[in-house]
């Protein structure tokens, strides 16, 4: 079973990097993007 959640965020920006690895478990308040 796949669970998606939408990410939002209050910050405005492009994203230049993505922290957390395709497939892996995240827990809350973990980065997974980085914004310029």
């Amino acid at each position: 079973m796949k669970v998606l959640n939408e990410v939002t965020t209050d910050v405005a920006g492009e994203i230049t990097e993505i922290v957390a690895d395709h497939g892996t478990n995240v827990e809350y308040d973990q980065v997974l993007v980085r914004i310029k």
